[in-house]
């Protein structure tokens, strides 16, 4: 403040100099998506369970084992992503993730035997760690720069 009027900040956003290199808005954009998924899963199967297989039990259980699966399972995801790349790893782990989510969908709906509904869960909890791979990304665009 200088005789009683604000200064205009002459510096530039920030945050323009980051999005400012090719395909970073696209892939900070496909991350937000990307990461809703993973909350709204548990609760989606909690409440999807509880109310076409009246058990409260039940969607618990399942939901705990996708969860405790995506706990696991993530952080090997990611180390092989480190290794081959998200271009050859991603495809192949959200398959899987998908192929899970239908069969407790499936499961559910068909009033399948519990076992298929836990299996389902493992399945889906091969769910990459979207947060990780944006990281990834910011960190090899940016790698030995002040940013």
């Amino acid at each position: 403040m200088a005789n009683g009027c604000f200064l205009e900040n002459e510096t530039a956003n920030p945050y323009r100099e980051f999005f400012a290199a090719r395909g970073t808005t696209g892939f900070a954009l496909a991350g937000l998506l990307a990461r809703i998924p993973l909350p709204m899963t548990g609760i989606g199967i909690i409440t999807m369970l509880s109310q076409l297989r009246g058990s409260y039990a039940l969607a618990g259980a399942v939901s705990a084992t996708f969860v405790l699966t995506y706990a696991l399972l993530s952080p090997q995801i990611s180390r092989l992503v480190d290794r081959r790349g998200q271009g050859r790893v991603l495809p192949s782990a959200t398959a899987i993730s998908v192929v899970g989510l239908l069969l407790l969908l499936a499961g559910s709906w068909w009033q399948a035997a519990g076992w298929t509904l836990f299996i389902g869960a493992v399945l889906a909890g091969f769910m990459p760690s979207m947060s990780a791979m944006v990281r990834a990304r910011w960190t090899a665009l940016y790698r030995g720069q002040p940013r």
